[in-house]
Order: C-alpha cells, then structure tokens, then sequence
C-alpha cells in the first residue's frame, strides 16, 4: 500500500507506524434488491431527501458490520492496539 509507506516514510523513527486498513462497500453489496437498484440509479450529483440521507447511512452500518476487513479493523482496535495508547476508548460502531 503506498499510502501507507509514504505516510510512514515521514514518521519520526520514534513514533508509532501507521496501520492501515480498508473496507470496501458498494451498493452492489446491498441484499435488498429495490434499495439496491434504488441507489444504484442515483445520479452522480448524488443529491438525496433526508429520507435517503437516513437509509444510506443505515445502510453503510449494515455493510460496514458484514465487512470481514472492517471487523479485522475493530478487532485491532479492541485487543493490542488500545494498550499503546493511554486512555484509548474504543468507538461503538453500528
């Protein structure tokens, strides 16, 4: 991952590396089929009712949970890594 290196390339040999993790999520992944085709037909301005502002949202915490490399994320963060840094409070997600 190149951002990665470039990122830690500039890090003080002193300073902690940093880890990085990515989820990929698209609509694609949605079950619901009408929702799918739904915001898959959203034009790219991607304008949406506050209606459609809430299910997307709803929707991302669906896909975030099912998401193998997010869970892998969360795990880090709850086991080793919230012991090198004092008062690290993990965030409840979803």
């Amino acid at each position: 991952m190149m951002w990665k290196l470039q990122v830690n390339s500039k890090r003080d040999v002193h300073e902690p590396k940093v880890k990085v993790h990515f989820s990929v999520l698209t609509f694609n992944q949605i079950q619901d089929i009408s929702l799918r085709k739904r915001f898959n037909e959203t034009p790219t301005t991607f304008r949406l009712l506050h209606s459609g502002v809430d299910t997307l949202a709803d929707q991302g915490k669906i896909l975030l949970k099912k998401s193998p490399e997010f869970n892998v994320f969360i795990e880090a963060l709850e086991t080793g890594e919230k012991k090198k840094y004092k008062g690290y409070v993990p965030a409840k997600c979803c």
